[in-house]
């Protein structure tokens, strides 16, 4: 167990309990806001909603029989 905020002298004079203490409460580093987050994941989800699907083009037994010569 390492206690980040502590100096490397102290370390020996704690318990285990103390350790297991620290260990469970610590937070955790401060990250900046991103400002623009919410608008690019609203844009990304208005254009996954708006965006037209592609149809899967299916060959038909007529279009397979001219395209392709017949094997026996």
């Amino acid at each position: 167990v390492y206690d980040i905020w502590s100096d490397e002298g102290n370390l020996e004079a704690k318990t285990k309990s103390e350790l297991a203490r620290l260990k469970m409460n610590w937070t955790a580093p401060k990250v900046p806001f991103y400002e623009r987050f919410y608008d690019e994941r609203l844009e990304r989800c208005m254009n996954l909603y708006l965006a037209p699907r592609q149809r899967k083009l299916r060959v038909t037994q007529r279009q397979c029989r001219s395209t392709f010569a017949c094997t026996p």
